[in-house]
């Protein structure tokens, strides 16, 4: 629910950790904070935009590449027998576009707080 939250369309004044409920935390590397309910945290800094346009070559989208400075992996996710993190526990989620998002058995739609379903 946080992260379906924070993908809303709100004004650069707003804050976005206050309506969705996280909780800030400090980065190591980075000036923007972490969230602390995420399980995995990554830090990034920006690599290279690149400019999407559409079939009539109107630049209508930017893909942001981002590089990654740091990992922060929750203890109760990460496998030490592995060195990994256990998707078992991870129960992740991924956002695919729209309201459509994804777990590792299939996808669901679930709408934006200001959208409706199409």
């Amino acid at each position: 629910d946080v992260a379906n939250f924070s993908c809303g369309n709100f004004l650069h004044e707003e804050n976005e950790f206050k309506i969705a409920g996280a909780t800030p935390i400090p980065s190591k590397y980075v000036k923007p904070p972490r969230v602390k309910e995420a399980a995995v945290q990554m830090e990034c800094e920006l690599f290279k935009l690149v400019p999407v346009e559409d079939e009539t070559g109107v630049v209508r989208h930017t893909m942001v590449i981002g590089k990654v400075l740091a990992f922060h992996v929750h203890k109760d996710v990460y496998d030490e027998k592995t060195g990994t993190v256990s998707l078992e526990r991870l129960q992740p989620i991924a956002r695919m576009g729209g309201n459509t998002y994804s777990q590792p058995t299939g996808c669901f739609d679930l709408p934006r707080p200001d959208r409706k379903l199409i």
